[in-house]
């Protein structure tokens, strides 16, 4: 079960509760948890990635800018852990790893904030569609 999901354009008229929906489906997703992490917490959150959607887990984030420019711009958010609290120093190590090895994942607590990653898109609503198209 996921605390976020983003899922492509369906018909969920027919769908219940307890449904669900195929993990191709799936765009991104997150996981929030309201206490400090441990590496166990970090390295379960990767296990439901890898589950959910294991592309994610191939280096996709590059550090040189030559790199990056071959990297096509994401339209949504990647899937996410956030703990409301801090990171004890395992789970740092495992949050430093995910980044350098360029995973398509992201690690926020309360010393790394959400907020800035988050940007609201400008302009008509024609230009944001044709971006994303």
């Amino acid at each position: 079960m996921l605390d976020v999901a983003v899922i492509g354009d369906l018909d969920l008229s027919q769908h219940g509760t307890n449904d669900h929906v195929e993990n191709g489906d799936l765009i991104t997703f997150g996981e929030a948890k309201h206490m400090s992490a441990f590496a166990e917490l970090v390295a379960s959150f990767l296990g439901v990635v890898h589950e959910m959607q294991p592309d994610r887990l191939r280096r996709r984030r590059f550090k040189t800018k030559s790199a990056q420019a071959k990297t096509p711009k994401p339209t949504h958010p990647s899937p996410f852990l956030f703990v409301s609290g801090f990171l004890f120093y395992t789970a740092q190590g495992l949050a430093e790893t995910i980044v350098n090895r360029g995973f398509d994942v992201d690690v926020w607590s309360r010393t790394r904030q959400m907020t800035s990653a988050i940007a609201v898109a400008s302009g008509s609503h024609e230009q944001m569609r044709d971006a994303v198209s």
